[in-house]
């Protein structure tokens, strides 16, 4: 096997405490992507992201703010999609919704497209944005009504 198939195996064994991987988990996250042909680092980034959900909550709350703080450029868009579907602390969301500030509007269709594609054709939804609802309210909707996810959210 592969350096990148040892290591996306490494943060899968349920038997690891993600705990001792933590920073292993926060450089993977933290990396740029730059797409490969064997979609390889996808795999190790996945593992990561799965990884980092078996983290404690301060762990998991440190480790978004590691990933965002002074951050200045945007986030895999598969590492946007799983913070905007986690419980965030509120320290974070501001964070989380100056990276989705970065978002075109083909960003916002794939962001969007894969909270949608996270959860069954029919019964019940299970992944849904849970701390920035209000932000990604409107252009459901819009996408809904309109198929349009370029309505920019309006603020009171």
């Amino acid at each position: 096997p592969s350096n990148s198939t040892l290591l996306a195996d490494l943060m899968e064994a349920k038997l690891v405490d993600p705990s001792h991987i933590f920073e292993l988990i926060k450089f993977v996250l933290g990396c740029k992507y730059v797409p490969n042909q064997s979609g390889l680092l996808h795999v190790v980034r996945d593992s990561a992201l799965r990884a980092m959900m078996r983290l404690d909550k301060g762990e998991r709350d440190e480790l978004h703010r590691t990933l965002l703080q002074g951050r200045e450029s945007a986030l895999p868009l598969q590492v946007l999609f799983s913070l905007a579907v986690t419980e965030l602390d509120a320290s974070v969301q501001p964070l989380v919704v100056r990276q989705t500030e970065r978002l075109d509007a083909d960003g916002w269709l794939e962001l969007l497209s894969l909270v949608k594609d996270a959860n069954p054709v029919s019964g019940k939804v299970h992944t849904f944005p849970r701390s920035l609802g209000p932000l990604f309210a409107e252009r459901f909707l819009a996408r809904y009504l309109r198929d349009d996810p370029t309505l920019p959210a309006r603020h009171p």
